[in-house]
């Protein structure tokens, strides 16, 4: 039960970073800024 909510944990963690990264991604590309370039 408790691996159980820690993997949720991991899980959420993960997709925050996923959806901050691509959010950031679209705001540097707005500068002309590549993934690569930063």
């Amino acid at each position: 039960m408790v691996s159980d909510g820690i993997d949720r944990l991991g899980f959420l963690i993960h997709d925050v970073q996923r959806l901050m990264r691509k959010r950031f991604e679209a705001r540097a590309s707005g500068l002309g800024l590549s993934s690569a370039q930063w």
